[in-house]
């Protein structure tokens, strides 16, 4: 199954190819994140049964879109799951920007620039 996530605004979308990702995650090194931090920033919109039937031992991805602004790209559900079991943390790994538009499909830095300053507002 071929997964991606996009965001998008009146200035056009980004659509980051998770699976490309996912091809070379064990290049990015693996830290461990708040899981209520994470919450807070990122609210739940899926299949709670689902949810709760992922493996949180796979990492989360996580993009900085611009200076101490990060987005979370693949792993919604698994950190829905570590919020419901009260999980203190769980493991992500961090894109910083120069990594991550490497998986933007079609990258154009102008509409990259365009969608995220109108995103963060």
């Amino acid at each position: 199954m071929e997964q991606k996530y996009r965001i998008g605004t009146d200035s056009g979308y980004i659509m980051w190819n998770i699976n490309m990702i996912l091809d070379k995650i064990t290049t990015f090194p693996t830290i461990m994140c708040d899981v209520a931090e994470l919450s807070r920033h990122n609210p739940f919109h899926g299949d709670e049964n689902y949810a709760m039937t992922t493996d949180i031992s796979k990492p989360l991805i996580i993009a900085e879109l611009s200076e101490h602004k990060d987005q979370l790209i693949d792993g919604n559900h698994r950190l829905y799951k570590a919020y419901r079991l009260q999980m203190r943390e769980l493991p992500a790994v961090y894109l910083t920007k120069e990594e991550h538009i490497r998986f933007i499909e079609n990258y154009d830095e102008q509409v990259y620039d365009k969608v995220i300053c109108e995103f963060l507002k």
